[in-house]
């Protein structure tokens, strides 16, 4: 795998909770939510760098469909 930095931007990194991960254990394995601004192209299957973490993108909510602002659901990978 090779990365290619596609954007840099300020976001807000929150760890779900207890009720919210085992609501979540069943469909996916989400543990962290990334707020941010609106941007085009972020989807399913990139992924976001903060330091030395990494985390798979499972899911993108645009809210209210506004092009305002971003939910990434996230599965953090501390495997690679």
């Amino acid at each position: 795998d090779s990365w290619i930095d596609v954007a840099t931007t300020w976001a807000q990194i929150s760890s779900i909770s207890g009720k919210e991960y085992f609501s979540q254990v069943r469909e996916t394995t989400v543990s962290h939510k990334i707020y941010c601004r609106y941007r085009p192209g972020i989807h399913p299957g990139l992924r976001i760098k903060f330091g030395d973490r990494i985390f798979r993108i499972i899911s993108v909510i645009n809210w209210e469909e506004r092009n305002e602002g971003l939910t990434i659901m996230c599965e953090e990978n501390v495997h690679e």
